[in-house]
């Protein structure tokens, strides 16, 4: 009898085993989250990479389109203060807060931006008096507006970047060109400890210049 049990302990123990070792070939590697994790860091790296490249790239061939096409044209901004920018014939354009000449004012992407607003203004960060739309497209004041507010200006400055490139009109302001700008939009995009609806961002009213 104390063979019999012996050996059905020993079967039960070699069976055991046996379930054991078929049972982690069926479990998954440990290290497979691992490589997950890198794999995905990898495609976060290269596209972070193929990115700034483009940037770069943009950037590049408006300068060199803007060197060939603006010669004997003469920088002119639009002044100091709203007045003098109407005086001097410049526009409005709220998607860079700044007052434009009409070569560098791009009315069709202004037109859908302004269509598609959708956000709140303030005189002051905590939200005390709010200001209206249509004052705010004035451009006489300094404003508090939401973050996803400084996201757009960032998107639809490239699109007018590009849409210069296609055009043989269409002028691009100093500040468009400046390619401290463009890198500056390319790493607000990617932050993300921002509340894009919260009212955190300050845009101040500017007057750039463009070549006319």
């Amino acid at each position: 009898m104390k063979e019999a049990i012996s050996y059905s302990q020993s079967n039960e123990i070699e069976e055991s085993s046996l379930d054991e070792r078929e049972a982690s070939t069926l479990l998954p590697s440990v290290s497979k989250p691992r490589l997950t994790r890198r794999f995905q860091a990898a495609i976060v790296a290269a596209y972070i990479v193929v990115f700034v490249l483009l940037l770069i790239n943009t950037a590049l061939l408006l300068r060199a389109r803007s060197d060939s096409r603006l010669v004997n044209k003469e920088w002119s901004d639009c002044g100091n203060n709203p007045q003098e920018a109407r005086d001097r014939g410049c526009k409005f354009d709220i998607t860079n807060f700044s007052w434009q000449h009409e070569p560098c004012f791009d009315r069709e992407l202004t037109d859908e931006f302004v269509s598609k607003m959708e956000f709140r203004f303030f005189k002051e960060e905590n939200q005390t008096t709010e200001v209206s739309f249509d004052e705010a497209l004035q451009g006489e004041l300094d404003l508090w507006v939401p973050w996803e507010l400084h996201m757009q200006h960032c998107l639809y400055a490239w699109r007018q970047m590009h849409r210069s490139i296609g055009s043989s009109s269409r002028q691009l302001n100093n500040q468009l060109l400046d390619f401290n700008h463009t890198m500056h939009c390319g790493m607000m995009l990617m932050r993300r400890d921002r509340e894009m609806k919260g009212i955190n961002t300050k845009v101040l009213v500017n007057y750039p210049a463009c070549q006319i």
